[in-house]
């Protein structure tokens, strides 16, 4: 059945099935209207928008500073090892807030996902939304002979909190050896800041640079801030603060639809009635 309603375009629909108080039909012009049945008459709504993405990036700026000594052992010791750890504050990466994080031996901080790779790629790194990578390289936080240079002769994965709350900043540390390696040393360094969009990264003493490894943020397959990978972009030094920064995200304003009244004819009288 061809149905012009008043104020709509010519669409076809079978409205036997529909009952004969009200019908929500979506027109060719992609506007929601409700109709009621009895002559079609748009009727008053605010069609819900549809949501659109509004992303923001993250931009480097360097920094100068040295590793916070972790103070306590999350107990990763091992080679392609995942550990969770609650966060002593929610933390928010682009849009999304968490409360736990997963750290893996081989230098990265995944919130959503938890892979242990040791071999790495170029970001963005598929299906591994949410991650941080202070230094993503293969690396082992077991008992090796580089970890004798670390305090107690231990490798592994150590936190500590800096400030008072609402300004405290996570530290985690990194005390670990390469597997292609085991005598050097790779000890970095991620500190994440409450009620700030912002991160940092410390390099106090990583033997191979930025040979074999990455660095960078990504939210997903589109939003991505890398800052080394594999030998390219910048050097495993000194420090780099990443601070996202939002896009202008004006609110959506719905569309409201105003009912048009239809023309109602004038009664004639009725037989025999008075003028």
């Amino acid at each position: 059945m061809t149905d012009n309603g008043p104020g709509s375009s010519t669409f076809t629909r079978d409205y036997s099935s529909i009952t004969a108080t009200s019908r929500t039909d979506i027109r060719s012009d992609g506007n929601q209207n409700a109709y009621v049945a009895r002559g079609l008459y748009p009727a008053t709504g605010s069609p819900t928008p549809t949501a659109t993405p509004c992303i923001g990036q993250y931009l480097i700026f360097p920094i100068e500073d040295s590793c916070v000594p972790g103070g306590t052992d999350i107990g990763n010791h091992g080679d392609d090892t995942v550990t969770t750890v609650a966060l002593p504050f929610p933390y928010t990466v682009y849009d999304h807030t968490f409360n736990s994080i997963n750290l893996s031996s081989n230098g990265n901080a995944q919130f959503t996902t938890t892979d242990n790779a040791g071999t790495n790629v170029c970001l963005p790194w598929l299906s591994h939304n949410f991650t941080i990578f202070p230094y993503w390289d293969d690396q082992r936080t077991d008992a090796n002979p580089g970890c004798s240079a670390y305090p107690g002769g231990t490798c592994g994965i150590y936190t500590s909190v800096s400030g008072i709350a609402p300004h405290r900043i996570l530290n985690i540390e990194w005390r670990a050896v390469y597997n292609n390696n085991t005598s050097q040393h790779a000890n970095h360094e991620l500190r994440l800041y409450e009620g700030q969009s912002r991160f940092d990264m410390i390099y106090c003493t990583v033997d191979q640079g930025n040979t074999s490894a990455i660095a960078g943020v990504l939210r997903d397959n589109s939003f991505v801030t890398q800052y080394f990978c594999n030998g390219s972009g910048g050097g495993a030094t000194g420090g780099q603060s990443y601070i996202y920064f939002p896009p202008p995200c004006p609110s959506p304003t719905p569309r409201r639809l105003t009912p048009t009244p239809r023309p109602r004819p004038t009664p004639l009288p009725r037989p025999g009635s008075a003028p």
